[in-house]
This record gives C-alpha cells, structure tokens and sequence, in this order.
C-alpha cells in the first residue's frame, strides 16, 4: 500500500455525514430547549391573525440567526485568542480546570441546600 492511496480512516473522516456542520445542524435543531425558546419568543411578536405571518416569523428567524452569529462569532475570536496564548502554559491550563470546576461544585452545593 502506497501512501496515495486513501485508507478506510480517510474516507470515514471525509464523509459528508460526520461533517462537523451537519452534526452541529441537527443537534441544534433537535434541542427541545432552543424549540420551547423560539415557540414562547415568536407568539409574543407574531399573532396568529396576522396576514403577513409567515414573512413576519422568517425576518424575527433571520434577526434571531443574526445575533446568535455575532454572538458565537465574538465567542469563537476571544476563545482562540485564550487558546493561543495558553497552548504554551500547562500549568495556566490546570488553574483554568480547578478554578471551572471549583465554580462548578459551589454552584451543585448551592442547589442541594437551596429550599424548594
């Protein structure tokens, strides 16, 4: 086998149904959570008796992809920036760990006594 030739690994990494887009797509399609946001934000702008219902739910959907993109975009540039500059410290990288996951216990021990 020569190097050219393409493995069983390759074909299934390049395969258009584990394209990270598409799997990103469905999930965020499918969260029950994001459905029951849109259904209870959209009544509240959107009434039923409107003539005009389906244009006015397609331009809040495009507003509403709009911000998420500004959004995840401005997520996305300051965590590569993070990223980038503590790829180099392992140590900054396991103080970031406790101090999450510190964050993350006090927040469980809040909830178990909170009162109901």
């Amino acid at each position: 086998m020569t190097g050219a030739e393409p493995t069983e690994t390759t074909l299934t990494m390049h395969d258009a149904r584990y394209s990270p887009f598409r799997r990103s797509l469905a999930t965020s399609l499918l969260n029950p959570k994001a459905i029951l946001f849109f259904a209870a934000f959209f009544v509240q702008f959107v009434h039923p008796d409107d003539p005009h219902l389906w244009s006015n739910f397609g331009v809040l959907a495009v507003i509403m992809q709009c911000i998420s993109a500004a959004y995840l975009a401005t997520v996305i540039a300051v965590s590569a920036r993070l990223g980038h500059r503590a790829s180099g410290r392992p140590g900054l990288v396991i103080g970031a760990h406790l101090v999450a996951g510190t964050a993350f216990c006090l927040f469980a021990i809040r909830l178990a006594f909170a009162s109901f």
